[in-house]
């Protein structure tokens, strides 16, 4: 939802040569009659995950673009449209070195930055790793870009967030992330992970923190929140079991060195309590 009463929607359709194109739907926010849609592609395949609006209406998008007609390359696409709809700056990340697949997944945009992230091929040793690439906003040009590597498993982002927005047109905002990583002990099962960036001057890592269950299976991370002093809740579902199978599993991580909340505790959420036997799993 943008200042002028609009909503913007992204996503994906089926374009004319039967690949998929990245679509932007505006709607009007009192009717909802589609007011406009723009169609963005190439040759081959290309989706879009995000979308943001800036305070003057600008419009961001995020996804990929394919550069290639057997879908195994994928660049990183940052689309920014103006207000009446006119495509004015795009942007592409590809990852040289080894030309696989660079994919966003979430966008957000402040006073002065625009914020992307997603997940880069790094090769077979330290295969998908997140990606943080910052924008000047204006005109889409890469003023810092951050890497969180882990050897021999694969991120994907989950949320992105601001834990602390900044009102300043120089500062950057303290961000977050959640992602899926896989669990390097236990094969094809995944784990909790969380980043934190400092904001300010420069975009680093605060602190990094990873929740592995105790049900020697899968902990997935699905959404995230922050409060106003900048602590982070974590939300998902977590495998306890045989019996139980899966629970919500939610956490919080101060906001300054991302240590444990809640008296030093996940929270588990069983419906039925011990005897429960389902599967619980937290969304949002």
């Amino acid at each position: 939802i943008d200042p002028g009463g609009f909503v913007y929607v992204t996503g994906y359709i089926v374009g004319e040569k039967n690949s998929n194109d990245i679509i932007l739907i505006k709607y009007n926010i009192s009717s909802g009659f589609i007011l406009e849609t723009k169609k963005f592609g190439g040759v081959y395949d290309d989706k879009a995950y995000g979308v943001t609006v800036d305070d003057e209406q600008n419009v961001y998008v995020t996804g990929y673009k394919s550069v290639n007609r057997f879908n195994n390359s994928k660049n990183l696409i940052t689309l920014k449209y103006d207000y009446t709809g006119n495509l004015i700056f795009q942007h592409e990340y590809d990852n040289e070195k080894y030309r696989g697949d660079d994919v966003g997944t979430d966008i957000l945009v402040d006073k002065g930055h625009l914020y992307v992230t997603g997940y880069t091929y790094e090769g077979p040793i330290k295969l998908n790793d997140i990606i943080l690439l910052t924008f000047n906003k204006d005109n889409l040009i890469v003023t810092d870009s951050t890497k969180y590597k882990r050897n021999y498993t694969n991120e994907v982002p989950t949320s992105f967030l601001f834990s602390e927005l900044s009102t300043s047109i120089v500062d950057k905002s303290r961000l977050a992330i959640s992602s899926l990583t896989d669990n390097p002990v236990i094969q094809n099962n995944s784990d909790y992970l969380t980043l934190c960036f400092e904001g300010g001057q420069y975009n680093r890592l605060a602190w990094s923190k990873i929740l592995n269950g105790t049900g020697n299976g899968n902990d997935v991370a699905t959404d995230m929140s922050a409060d106003a002093n900048g602590n982070v809740y974590v939300t998902g579902y977590s495998y306890r079991g045989i019996i139980n199978k899966y629970d919500f599993a939610t956490i919080k991580y101060n906001n300054a060195v991302g240590d444990l909340g809640w008296n030093d505790t996940v929270k588990y959420f069983n419906y039925g309590g011990v005897s429960g036997n389902g599967e619980d799993k937290a969304s949002s």
